[in-house]
């Protein structure tokens, strides 16, 4: 059986409820480095945005 997967990645995004904690652990323990800080993402008109703010969105 041939295993395919992926060998390795060139970035990862996640969602903490810590970010601090979440950041000293990935840092120390995994021995991660930081690329970029972490941003707060602001919604706006973007495509994008309205993607990544669905949920906000009321039924009627």
């Amino acid at each position: 059986m041939n295993n395919v997967y992926p060998r390795s990645f060139s970035h990862i995004g996640l969602s903490v409820p810590d970010l601090d904690a979440a950041v000293k652990f990935y840092t120390e323990v995994m021995g991660w480095y930081t690329i970029m800080e972490p941003t707060e993402i602001v919604e706006d008109d973007s495509p994008i945005s309205k993607k990544l703010f669905a949920h906000r969105s009321v039924s009627p």
